[in-house]
């Protein structure tokens, strides 16, 4: 436990001194007094979370039931926890000890409830010594759990260690930009980014890392290894390592250094672009990466693969930034919500980066959240063909909230909604080639579509329209393409004939496809 810990866990005993007499007599069951000055544990980090849950969350929230919810969550810590709400009351045990009784607010204030959840959890942690000894974080982790659980799947609090690395992954992080591994039990360099700190100071993919700035690194854990190679922008760290059995150091200068997620492989004319997650440099790379794949192809490209499978997303914004590089006109996602902010209209400008050129985009079930709105806008649109089965169905938007202990609190403040007008939350979205059985190969494939069976039903529009609501609408949708065990050279193989074959192009698109839903006129405003 840290210094700060304990002198917060301290501040709690020793204001709790009624409430610690308990400890010395299980048989007594009596609740002690309410203390008024009681310092309460954790309260502005609750106050914060409730806060923000009240006035940015997708529904109206009810901070009674989540406080209690998130006061349960303590069970994990000690299975002895017990909270009872009756009318005006809140009711505590940890085991055979009364933990005290704390009189409840009448209002859906945050501060109030905020107030609440910390005093029971100083209650209890001079009640039970597992969740005395747990530490700040494992308990605001347990009631922040207790408290999501009544929310949607999506709506969850990150602790502070893992929301640093989830921020740095979207954000960038000041490091050396190497991706660690492990050789023969000791920390390696398992890949060495182009152009990083790392490169240009001469580190090389295997570089077995033997300390770092005087520290061996042999009895380090992975997190500490990489803990200590980040830091400060501008900072050195010295790093020495051993290449073919000959030890040497490098002094490495940090930097920003932020994941790359967009990769280029051609095939002949072919463009095939794979994106693995958006970050606020993807827009940029698949940019650059477009411009590449013209250079390598002297000018004769035919048409561009967007791979999205296995991408689960990050930044909106990004997403909508990659659709509108080949979007010529019309809407390329909304959002609804309850707050007033969150109901958003995200329009394309008046260009195409691809010139028209044929675009396959690939998708299965782990295809989420950013890479649906993408592959939604370019489907209905009109401007590229959707290859692979059933999407994830993550229509739902979060915002990030930073918390004062540096963890984040994800809220799912809107729904996001395609240019047709439904949502794909829970539904996913259904391609326009479905590649789901087992023994597919291309050949096969493209021969049902060429017979018309692989064409959606004429009631997917209206089912797609009636889910999520509709349990049997939603079921309908879903059976359409389902996900299917289908080797991954399929998928590319089909793509790939698709941009070659013009024809069979625009037989996948659809008749009159492109453009009808893009032309159409954009709403002002969200009602």
């Amino acid at each position: 436990m840290s210094s700060r810990s304990q002198g917060r866990t301290g501040r709690i005993l020793s204001a709790s001194v009624a409430i610690a007499l308990l400890t010395a007599c299980a048989a007594d069951t009596r609740p002690p007094p309410v203390a008024a000055a009681t310092p309460m544990f954790g309260e502005r980090m609750f106050a914060f979370g409730y806060r923000k849950l009240a006035t940015e969350y997708l529904n109206p929230v009810d901070l009674g039931d989540l406080t209690v919810s998130g006061l349960r969550g303590l069970v994990r810590l000690d299975e002895g926890v017990d909270v009872t709400r009756t009318a005006n009351r809140l009711v505590l045990r940890a085991g055979p000890v009364a933990a005290g009784e704390i009189e409840l607010p009448q209002t859906n204030d945050p501060q109030r409830w905020a107030q609440v959840t910390g005093a029971a959890v100083a209650r209890l942690s001079v009640a039970s010594d597992r969740v005395r000894s747990a530490g700040e974080e494992t308990i605001y982790k347990a009631v922040f759990d207790g408290v999501t659980s009544r929310l949607d799947a999506n709506t969850r609090y990150i602790p502070r260690r893992e929301a640093e690395q989830e921020r740095g992954g979207r954000e960038g992080y000041g490091g050396i930009g190497v991706v660690l591994s492990e050789t023969n039990g000791r920390p390696s360099m398992g890949d060495v980014f182009p152009d990083s700190p790392a490169s240009k100071a001469g580190a090389q993919t295997g570089d077995v890392i033997a300390t770092i700035d005087g520290v061996e690194a042999a009895g380090l854990k992975a997190d500490e290894v990489r803990d200590r190679l980040r830091g400060p922008i501008g900072s050195v760290v010295r790093v020495g390592v051993v290449r073919d059995g000959r030890p040497r150091t490098l002094v490495i200068t940090r930097d920003l250094v932020v994941v790359n997620t967009v990769t280029l492989a051609m095939d002949g004319a072919v463009g095939v672009l794979r994106i693995t997650a958006f970050n606020r440099n993807t827009p940029e790379r698949v940019a650059a990466e477009l411009a590449e794949a013209r250079r390598r192809s002297r000018g004769s490209l035919e048409g561009l693969v967007l791979d999205l499978r296995g991408n689960r997303g990050g930044y909106l914004q990004q997403s909508v930034t990659i659709a509108d590089m080949f979007i010529r006109q019309g809407q390329i996602i909304t959002t609804r919500g309850r707050h007033p902010a969150s109901g958003q209209i995200y329009n394309a400008a008046n260009d195409d980066r691809l010139d028209d050129l044929p675009m396959v985009v690939l998708v299965d079930n782990n295809s989420a959240s950013s890479a649906e709105i993408l592959a939604a806008a370019l489907q209905d649109s009109g401007r590229a063909v959707l290859v692979g089965s059933n999407t994830y169905g993550k229509g739902s938007v979060q915002i990030i909230e930073e918390m004062p202990n540096k963890g984040e609190l994800l809220i799912t403040w809107g729904r996001i909604f395609a240019p047709s007008g439904y949502t794909f939350h829970q539904q996913g979205i259904v391609p326009n080639v479905c590649v789901n059985r087992a023994d597919a190969t291309a050949d096969r494939v493209l021969a049902d579509l060429r017979a018309g069976r692989l064409r959606p039903p004429v009631m997917l529009a209206g089912w797609r329209a009636q889910a999520p609501d509709d349990e049997a609408a939603l079921a309908r949708v879903k059976e359409t393409c389902p996900s299917a065990a289908v080797d991954p050279g399929v998928t590319v193989a089909v793509a790939k004939r698709l941009i070659t074959d013009r024809a069979l192009y625009q037989e996948a698109l659809g008749p009159g496809a492109r453009g009808a839903v893009a032309a159409r006129e954009t709403p002002a405003s969200i009602p």
